[in-house]
């Protein structure tokens, strides 16, 4: 298909071809950017873009950024060049446009698919080369190296290369000389990487190019922070571009001293930057994964590294802070400190390598370091430090400190962690989640101080809000005052004399958290666990798989590796979720079974005997029957009814923006206990009940008395349909013993606190839809001051404890509904006189 130059009359053979035109002839390419530049052009920008901002525009009370219906707030976009849809201009697709011309198939340079599907999946397991060569020689590939030489003629992006440097050492050789050392500098262009990302069609509808400002309230007053395009730095960034036709690219710098041999610790790599100053200061135009162009400001935006290379990339000694300016004796406490300024910084490290010896050098702990950053646009590098969750807060501030403390609060050592392993034995087991219960205000209760109980729920609270992957100026309030509550507490352990002070590096970064959540977006954009990872699947993979001499080489040509997942295999469900959802997003659970019930007869004398339902069974289903105006007739003789009963439920629970980004699966359990047996497979060993905790839709939600209100939490001891004598349509139903309602609120643990209901003394009992199940949720017993006279255990606990506490801290959507939420508490009524 032919197409014309609208500037010159040309005929050229394809849209390409007109692109290639334009872009080399100069009458046709001024022509196309006076038109790109004008006014009353009829190039159509995208939907996400407006016009540019006027000067000062930020104090005309925001009159260009009137609040849509959504309040949602966008600045002013970069003004795009729009590209006609072509097959070319999409990466992936340009190569295999190249395949069909020669007439080859999308798997060359490989004779089959299935030999492309195993030529990826040996590249992405891991194995070594010598495992490869064991393989190869009795299938498709000669050998490793014949495999490795069909990966390398792979189409790829931008190629590794090698930069020779001599670095000089402090020993000295037999001549008295310092010796010195060949290295090599394996890099890539980052500018071309960032072209390839930006086009990969794969990202087509995931990126941004504009900078927004979302508003929970029409009134604008609650500001949510997310990705890194919703908060401030891309929003002040935007507005310093030399042009209004630019747009940014941030980019994040991972970087950590990765150990790739398991025997020899001589070999190490660390990945490096190189200079960006040329796309920052004058841009460079890209081609969009939406298929435009636009002219591209790159950014270093953040920096994720552990805490003694954050200190080496700003300069200062690991007593001090990157971000900040505090004395290494105040990091303790919760004092505002001027943050470091790269201006500063470089003026005193240049002063201190003349040999002036500035004061500034000093005072803000400096150490002599030639910075990376000093010519990088844009880049105040200690704004750029990010949060370090795994680090900092889980493992440093949490597991090395805080949990250390208040369990030596108990007492004697050994007793103490003798004490803790007995409540986490005979605490209820979690039966839906391979998370770590995070529970320690509620199992250290009764054992220490109340004063050590708050503190560690504070900083539990901290915690939770730190994981948000959606805040708002309202949560990262309360994650403030989560914070100051800690500082608060945190003096009992100097009191019990289980510290002497508290400047500890990780305690005092974690204060910058919620600066860095508002600059730069949530924290768990920027968890060193997510380059840790890489680490393994790039690096540490990409050695193993070399033959051990030469390495850097083999790891630059092989193909990125991948991880594959596994498919679940869930067979033949039903839908039974019901049609009566609430319109609260987080109640609105999908509810799935399998077709067969597992048990399809079971008498009522196994239901109340083997499955604990007790004698009380027939009795509520008589009102459940009555109540949905079915004959109850058949119950008078019930030992001729048999019920399909069922082992489990998976309950698909909807995406809660704080919490998780996608989809959870929830499974709720009710089975009874079995006996050991011999079978003809050998020896079963026995096993106890396994009997769910869950919370239960029980009415219509009312918003003015809190998320809570006709939600109640239950124990499911059975999962059934009725029998075909009763009912030939049954929805799945659940025969639940009822806790009290959540009334009753423990200020210091921050938790509900529940006990079984009765009636007459009596358990109280019920049937409900399993559709009424929203999710479930995981009690905690009320411990006394020792476990010593404990009568249960993880299996027995839901039975012979009495009392027990509703755990916010399973997940960030229980933290979500017992935590973080405004309570109606009720008051107590006054007695007349």
């Amino acid at each position: 298909m032919s197409s014309t130059c609208l500037y010159c009359g040309s005929s050229l053979r394809s849209t390409k071809a007109l692109q290639a035109h334009i872009s080399q002839r100069e009458f046709c390419r001024n022509k196309e950017e006076a038109a790109f530049h004008e006014p009353e052009s009829d190039i159509d920008p995208p939907l996400d873009s407006v016009s540019s901002p006027e000067p000062g525009w930020e104090d005309q009370n925001m009159k260009n950024y009137q609040p849509m219906f959504s309040s949602r707030h966008s600045t002013p976009a970069a003004t795009v060049e729009e590209i006609e849809d072509d097959p070319t201009s999409d990466y992936f697709e340009a190569i295999r446009q190249k395949q069909t011309e020669k007439a080859l198939p999308p798997w060359t340079p490989f004779q089959s698919e299935k030999e492309w599907e195993l030529a990826r999946w040996l590249m992405s397991s891991g194995i070594s080369q010598q495992r490869i060569d064991e393989f190869a020689n009795s299938k498709c590939f000669h050998n490793s190296r014949s495999l490795l030489r069909l990966i390398d003629s792979l189409e790829c992006g931008p190629a590794f290369k090698c930069t020779p440097f001599r670095i000089e050492g402090d020993l000295k050789d037999m001549n008295g000389e310092l010796r010195t050392e060949v290295l090599e500098l394996w890099h890539r262009d980052p500018v071309e990487i960032i072209k390839e990302l930006m086009g990969n069609s794969e990202f087509r509808g995931h990126q941004k190019y504009t900078p927004v400002q979302h508003y929970t309230d029409t009134d604008m007053k609650n500001r949510e922070y997310s990705e890194m395009w919703t908060c401030d730095w891309w929003w002040n960034t935007q507005k310093q571009l030399p042009t209004e036709y630019g747009t940014i690219a941030p980019v994040i710098i991972a970087s950590d001293q990765t150990q790739l041999s398991t025997f020899s610790g001589d070999k190490k790599a660390w990945p490096i930057l190189e200079p960006l100053q040329h796309a920052g200061r004058h841009g460079v135009k890209m081609i969009c994964a939406d298929g435009f162009e636009r002219l591209v400001y790159a950014f270093l935006a953040a920096y994720m590294a552990d805490y003694p290379e954050q200190c080496l990339i700003c300069c200062c000694k690991e007593n001090s802070c990157p971000r900040c300016t505090i004395k290494p004796n105040e990091r303790g406490q919760l004092i505002y400190s001027l943050p470091r300024s790269p201006a500063l910084t470089l003026v005193a490290l240049s002063a201190e390598a003349r040999g002036e010896k500035p004061e500034e050098f000093r005072s803000q702990n400096l150490r002599p370091i030639n910075p990376f950053w000093e010519d990088l646009p844009h880049c105040n590098i200690f704004e750029c430090i990010t949060p370090d969750l795994l680090h900092q807060l889980q493992k440093g501030v949490f597991g090395d400190h805080v949990a250390k403390w208040a369990q030596s609060a108990m007492g004697d050592e050994k007793l103490a962690e003798k004490e803790m392993d007995n409540r986490f034995r005979t605490m209820s087991l979690i039966l839906t989640s391979d998370i770590s219960p995070k529970v320690y205000p509620g199992l250290i209760a009764g054992a220490v101080d109340n004063g050590v109980v708050q503190a560690v729920r504070a900083l539990e609270d901290f915690m939770f809000y730190a994981h948000f992957e959606v805040h708002t100026d309202h949560s990262l309030a309360a994650m403030d005052t989560a914070w100051s509550t800690f500082h608060d507490r945190k003096d009992v352990f100097l009191e019990l004399g289980l510290r002497t002070h508290f400047n500890i590096s990780k305690l005092h970064n974690v204060s910058h958290y919620l600066e860095s959540i508002r600059s730069r977006g949530t924290n768990d954009n920027f968890n060193t666990e997510f380059s840790e990872r890489l680490h393994i699947d790039l690096s540490k993979n990409g050695y193993r798989a070399s033959n051990k001499r030469n390495f850097q080489p083999q790891m630059t040509n092989e193909e990125e590796m991948t991880i594959d997942k596994e498919d679940d295999d869930v067979g033949d469900v039903e839908d039974d979720s019901g049609s009566d959802q609430e319109p609260a997003a987080i109640f609105k659970s999908h509810v799935a079974h399998a077709k067969q019930a597992p048990i399809p007869r079971t008498s009522v004398h196994e239901i109340e005997n083997k499955f604990g339902c007790g004698e009380w069974f027939i009795w509520y289903l008589e009102e459940y029957l009555k109540a949905q105006l079915l004959p109850t007739n058949t119950l008078k003789d019930p030992t001729k009814l048999y019920f399909p009963v069922w082992k489990k439920i998976v309950l698909t629970l909807p995406a809660v923006p704080e919490a998780e980004s996608e989809k959870i699966t929830d499974t709720v359990y009710a089975t009874a206990a079995t006996s050991a047996s011999i079978t003809h497979r050998g020896v079963q060993s026995s096993s106890p009940a396994k009997t769910s905790t869950v919370v239960i839709r029980t009415g219509q939600l009312d918003i003015a008395k809190g998320p809570l209100s006709h939600l109640q939490i239950a124990r499911v001891k059975l999962l059934f349909k009725l029998p075909h004598q009763i009912s030939l349509s049954s929805p799945l139903l659940a025969f639940v013993d009822w806790f009290k309602p959540l009334n009753k609120y423990h200020d210091s643990l921050g938790m509900y606190q529940l006990s079984y209901a009765t009636r007459q003394h009596v358990q109280h009992s019920g049937i409900v839809l399993a559709s009424a199940i929203t999710q479930t949720c995981h009690l905690i017993p009320e411990f006394g001051r020792t476990t010593d006279s404990i009568p249960w255990d993880s299996t027995n606990v839901l039975d012979k404890c009495s009392k027990f506490f509703v755990n916010p801290y399973l997940r960030h959507r229980d933290f979500l509904l017992f935590q973080n939420v405004p309570v109606e508490r009720p008051q107590k009524k006054k007695r007349r006189r």
